[in-house]
């Protein structure tokens, strides 16, 4: 509504809730998200399924059991969405390897980093913790991030769209 949205086009989601449109399934899953400063104790991530194609956006989190667990039991991923600036209780690129290790997702996309000057998350960091955890999900950063900007060539010679198998 603060943003010029009708109000009816507009439908809070608590963990659990789930929409359905189309053949579209919208879950929504816990995300723990409690910066002292500005703690949001209604955040949540969300889970969206195609027939067996499931593709969760984690939002802002940290790694917590009940964030994995209100995650996995809905399936195996396609694709995880998870940030990697490490500010206000959101994952660090380390904190996002484990979690994709535990996701067991075929692609992880690191999210939320670059776009202001105190999100310094980095791609190549969280590659090589997913190395180090031996996570086999491949990394794929997307192509513009806040001022990231990496043509395929370049992103083949940073490894980043290798395979961590």
């Amino acid at each position: 509504v603060q943003m010029g949205l009708p109000a009816e086009q507009l439908r809070p989601l608590r963990p659990g809730d789930r929409i359905e449109h189309g053949n579209i399934t919208i879950t929504a899953v816990r995300a723990d998200h409690m910066h002292p400063q500005n703690p949001q104790p209604d955040a949540v991530g969300l889970v969206l399924s195609y027939g067996d194609i499931r593709v969760y956006h984690a939002g802002d989190t940290a790694y917590t059991a009940e964030v994995r667990d209100s995650v996995t039991p809905l399936g195996p991923l396609r694709a995880a969405l998870l940030p990697i600036s490490g500010k206000r209780c959101i994952l660090t690129a380390e904190d996002a390897a484990f979690y994709a290790g535990d996701l067991n997702a075929d692609i992880v996309v690191p999210i939320h980093y670059g776009m202001f000057a105190e999100n310094s998350g980095d791609p190549t960091e969280l590659l090589h913790y997913m190395r180090r955890y031996e996570v086999k999900s491949r990394l794929i950063p997307l192509p513009f991030l806040g001022g990231l900007i990496l043509e395929p060539s370049q992103a083949q010679l940073a490894g980043l769209e290798c395979g961590c198998h």
